[in-house]
């Protein structure tokens, strides 16, 4: 994208998106393009109508001299420039009106342009287009405004407003293709989501329930006249049909409009309160049966109104028998929609607190179930059965068999799909928190559940989850507590209740130091310091872990580990030498060496400090001279050293693994200690 301008009158260029550009010299006047270092126009355009083929353009021009901005058409090869009666003045918020469903603008920011004039301003506006019917040529809109020059000095210049009177449109139609392509894309992606499947699971629901109420009273009542008044000719066929079609469209209609900023709130999540959208999703199950309740109430009436016209007999007839089947429709519609919806619910209960809903607790969907495979059925035979007893239908009490029959039929269907869809609406949550308790147990705290609603199984569900962070955040707690201090010493920790105070235990110390690392750092900048020391570190806890011990702290440069503490270790000696042996070779490679110290011995173990604040660590003779051997160690061939009462202490397998040398007074110490040190270091020295 690029833009630029032409002195003179000759012509204008415009640079469009794809590098075609158009002469606009046929367009003004020779007055109207005077260069003019005053006032420069910057347009951007966007698309911001959802047309496929529209595309960025930029176009700058000097239009001191312009009596009307320029409104420019763009197609696949160029722009055409038309004449539009647009004004821009001085103003940083224009209003948000549009001049089409393609032109709409969006901002205008006081911004100097680097290099420009001081009052340039940046005006983004919106521009589109698409193919016109019949037509292969792509149209489109793209505004470009002229800029006039702030007001005179004491003028307030954000009272100024843009102003529109008038847009020629390009194409005749075209304002109509837009919305078109727009619905087009809006049903596909309704097509592509869980309603489709919804509409149709509900809207079969109450079909077949009409259908059964219909064929009842025409084929199974013993009431003369029944095959005759519902007759494909009969008033009562007409209207029973033509209120039919019209509760259908209905239903669709109220219920698109009960669930509108559902279906926007799945297109665009941010827009919407996440508490409003989790309320309405958690009622649509209550507002689909209510909507249904409603039309088969409309119904009862209009059918019962037109049956009274030829007898009080048929009225009553249809009146309870639309009035029992609308309600087992009402019902089962209810607990159809609450299953269906739980993929939406699931989503919108994702974010936010639960709290339990009066709606549809447990109570309410056990009592449902009973009122539909129950009472409803059993309620219609006994009305039956005591309407024949008042001879208040035809023929004898074997003509009611039939209708006895398809109630018991009924009785027997709707309790079979009441109980399934009550049962799973338990089952499947359960099963699934089951499964959850299962991955717990196999150590994964990521588990979660999907909340389904706001009954007494949704506040389970969303407390699992709510247990589940706890859990999260406590074993988060852990690891970070166990990489403070280690991990023996946090399990431990959280085990039991630490205390101040020790206890004497038999342990082993290793103790390493870095060489030279006061020149090494001031060599090197503190980065590449920190890094190093780091690379340095994390060898040796790989090393102290892998041998069982543990690091009880880090001082500067320097590491303290040991071995039988907090937990008892056998043959803590042996692992301690076994550790500083390969820690050796571990090292070799690093930009910098390190002295190993290991000495044996009982020390205090246990936590040290104030009640507030204090630490687990070990005191006693084996971490001094396991300090004071590190020290002889850097001067050491093979930087390796320990005692050899340490190394009597260790399995005879490691023991022949060092070599005896000479006796030395340690620092602090008024007896002799005898050194040893790996012999693999000593052999590899002598090379």
């Amino acid at each position: 994208m690029s833009s630029g301008s032409v002195d003179g009158a000759q012509s204008t260029n415009t640079v469009c998106a794809g590098g075609s550009s158009t002469d606009f010299s046929s367009a003004f006047e020779p007055a109207s393009l005077r260069r003019s270092a005053s006032s420069t126009t910057t347009t951007r355009h966007r698309e911001t109508v959802g047309i496929d083929a529209a595309e960025l353009m930029t176009s700058r021009t000097s239009s001191t001299g312009m009596t009307e901005p320029v409104v420019a058409i763009h197609t696949m090869s160029g722009c055409v420039p038309v004449a539009a009666d647009w004004h821009c003045s001085h103003s940083p918020q224009p209003p948000f009106g549009h001049t089409s469903p393609v032109a709409k603008a969006l901002a205008a920011i006081e911004r100097p342009e680097p290099g420009g004039p001081v009052n340039s301003q940046e005006c983004v506006i919106a521009c589109g287009f698409a193919t016109a019917p019949a037509s292969s040529s792509r149209t489109g809109w793209a505004v470009i405004l002229r800029h006039t020059p702030p007001p005179a000095t004491g003028s307030n210049p954000e009272l100024s407003t843009f102003t529109k009177h008038s847009l020629a449109p390009a194409v005749d139609g075209f304002d109509n293709v837009i919305p078109m392509q727009q619905f087009a894309r809006y049903l596909k992606w309704v097509w592509g989501t869980y309603w489709p499947l919804y509409a149709a699971m509900i809207l079969m629901t109450n079909v077949v329930g009409a259908i059964a109420v219909a064929t009842f009273l025409r084929f199974l009542i013993p009431l003369r006249g029944a095959r005759e008044l519902t007759s494909p000719n009969t008033v009562t066929s007409i209207a029973y049909l033509s209120y039919f079609i019209f509760a259908i469209v209905a239903g669709v209609v109220f219920t698109l409009i009960f669930f509108a900023p559902v279906l926007r709130w799945q297109r665009n999540p941010d827009a919407y309160d996440p508490n409003m959208i989790r309320h309405l999703v958690l009622r649509i199950p209550f507002l689909q049966s209510v909507t249904g309740a409603v039309l088969w109430a409309i119904g009862v009436v209009i059918f019962t109104t037109v049956a009274a016209q030829f007898s009080s007999r048929w009225a009553i007839t249809v009146a309870v028998t639309a009035v029992l089947g609308g309600l087992m429709v009402t019902l089962m519609t209810y607990m159809e929609a609450e299953r269906l919806v739980r993929p939406v619910a699931a989503r919108a209960l994702e974010q936010g607190s639960l709290e339990q809903s009066s709606l549809s607790p447990m109570s309410t969907r056990l009592m449902a179930t009973w009122v539909l495979t129950n009472a409803v059925p059993v309620l219609g035979i006994l009305l039956l059965i005591f309407a024949q007893a008042r001879n208040f239908f035809d023929g004898s009490m074997e003509d009611l068999i039939p209708a006895l029959v398809a109630l018991a039929a009924t009785a027997l269907l709707t309790g079979f799909l009441g109980a399934r869809l009550s049962a799973m609406s338990v089952v499947d949550p359960v099963r699934e928190l089951q499964f959850a308790i299962n991955q717990v147990r196999r150590g994964n705290l990521e588990t979660t559940v999907r909340i389904y609603d706001s009954s007494e199984i949704g506040v389970v569900q969303a407390g699992f989850n709510e247990m589940m962070r706890g859990l999260q955040e406590r074993q988060q707690v852990s690891d970070l507590f166990g990489r403070y201090v280690g991990t023996e010493v946090a399990r431990r920790a959280l085990e039991e209740d630490p205390e101040l105070g020790g206890e004497s235990r038999d342990v082993a110390v290793l103790f390493v130091d870095v060489i030279g690392s006061t020149g090494f750092a001031t060599q090197r900048s503190p980065e590449h310091v920190v890094s190093a020391l780091n690379e340095f570190f994390d060898r040796v806890v790989e090393v102290v872990h892998e041998h069982k011990g543990i690091i009880n702290k880090f001082q500067g440069d320097a590491a303290l580990a040991v071995f039988g503490a907090p937990l008892p270790l056998e043959d803590a000696a042996g692992h301690a030498l076994a550790a500083a042996r390969e820690m050796h070779s571990k090292l070799t490679d690093l930009e910098f060496e390190a002295g190993v110290g290991v000495a044996a011995g009982s020390v205090v173990a246990g936590h040290i400090g104030a009640k507030d604040r204090f630490e687990y660590t070990v005191i006693g003779d084996a971490v001094n001279q396991a300090s004071r051997l590190t020290d002889l160690a850097k001067d050491t061939p093979g930087r390796v050293l320990t005692s050899a009462a340490t190394v009597r202490l260790a399995n005879e397998a490691e023991q022949r693994r060092w070599t005896m040398l000479k006796s030395v007074e340690l620092r602090g110490r008024r007896q002799m200690t005898q050194l040893a040190r790996p012999v693999r270091a000593t052999l590899a020295d002598r090379h």
